[in-house]
């Protein structure tokens, strides 16, 4: 299990970076619009998972388990999407939303500055070895994922510039997007899920 939740991982980041290369920011105007496009995307679900996450917790399910330091102020840094830089205030499961709120707009900068995909790979290798350096620092963690959506989006990129035009892809793409989309949907509620769960075994069984 814990294999084929790496995989996982691997390949959520992998496809958000392939869907992401679509965009291609003109000025820095449109950075903080794509981005705050992505925000309005993602956090509404993401904030109810959390709410309801919160609410499980207040009845002492899951508590220390995984979470530590479990309060209103780790409930902020989560919904705020900065758990990245706060690593005792994290909640597991929701480890990647705020990993996926961060190379998306590392994203959108990058490709800002660098429009050539070799420019734009050279950079993006630069800010991951920053990012190993923070993370090694203890300032920042979680960011090894940042290579696969790298590759993601390098691999987009190509593809939308009609580099890259296998057929196949273009059969698959919608079929990529439907995936991204149910994944992270399901990622954000399985915590939820198996509490409910553990609520009804303690109950009622």
């Amino acid at each position: 299990m814990g294999l084929l939740g790496a995989i996982g991982v691997i390949l959520f980041f992998f496809i958000s970076g392939f869907l992401i290369s679509k965009i291609e920011p003109e000025g820095l105007k449109s950075i903080f619009i794509h981005f705050k496009d992505r925000i309005i995307r993602i956090g509404p679900l993401f904030w109810i998972a959390l709410f309801l996450t919160a609410s499980l917790f207040s009845l002492n399910i899951y508590q220390g388990f995984w979470i530590k330091n479990f309060d209103i102020y780790n409930v902020i840094i989560n919904s705020l999407f900065l758990n990245n830089f706060t690593p005792n205030y994290n909640i597991p499961p929701y480890w990647f939303v705020s990993a996926l709120v961060l190379f998306n707009f590392v994203y959108l900068v990058l490709r800002y500055f660098f429009k050539n995909s070799f420019y734009f790979a050279v950079s993006s290798l630069g800010v991951y070895f920053l990012f190993l350096t923070l993370e090694m620092a203890g300032i920042i963690w979680a960011t090894n994922a940042f290579i696969y959506f790298i590759a993601g989006s390098l691999l987009g990129m190509l593809y939308n510039a009609k580099i890259f035009t296998m057929d196949k892809i273009k059969s698959v793409h919608p079929v990529i997007s439907t995936i991204s989309e149910s994944s992270y949907s399901i990622y954000l509620f399985h915590l939820i899920i198996f509490g409910a769960m553990e609520i009804c075994l303690r109950y009622y069984i």
